[in-house]
């Protein structure tokens, strides 16, 4: 199945976007060429496309999207903990809330962490996990994606 694939490139570059400062075609400056292993073929955004997303989006660092204190990881329910893995234990688990838990129109994707980044784990002065989610059919849209940043600061206290 391509979809997937093209997700997590579509996530990718949205996380560079958002990682890097100045403008969203700082995110296009190495272009993706055509590869027939992966069935995967460039398709440049038009740069007024580009200026158009710069004017109507504010651009910041994924520092300052994991520190905005707007949503707060929440602890697994019993269910939960219950379906974490016997073999091996598991130590840590985050869950997500009821909403995103729940929910028929998102599907989890993938995950990474600041540390897949840099050498000390973090991105900055910050330890990150992205999850990347895509949009599922009864989203009644086609290639919806969305990348959850989480904080992972205190690993005590998720955010």
């Amino acid at each position: 199945m391509r979809t997937p694939k093209v997700i997590l490139l579509a996530l990718a570059v949205a996380a560079g976007a958002l990682a890097l400062p100045g403008t969203a075609s700082a995110a296009y400056s190495d272009p993706l060429t055509t590869t027939t292993k992966q069935n995967l073929v460039w398709h440049a955004t038009p740069a007024a496309a580009l200026t158009a997303l710069d004017g109507a989006l504010p651009n910041v660092s994924l520092n300052t999207v994991v520190n905005d204190t707007s949503y707060d990881m929440t602890g697994c329910t019993a269910a939960e903990k219950a379906s974490l893995p016997k073999a091996p234990v598991a130590t840590k688990a985050m869950c997500w809330d009821a909403d995103r838990a729940g929910t028929t129109t998102w599907s989890p994707q993938g995950i990474t962490t600041s540390g897949d980044a840099d050498n000390d784990g973090k991105w900055g002065d910050d330890k990150i996990i992205l999850s990347g989610w895509h949009g599922t059919d009864a989203l009644g849209r086609y290639n919806d994606a969305r990348i959850q940043a989480i904080n992972y600061n205190d690993p005590a206290k998720p955010s």
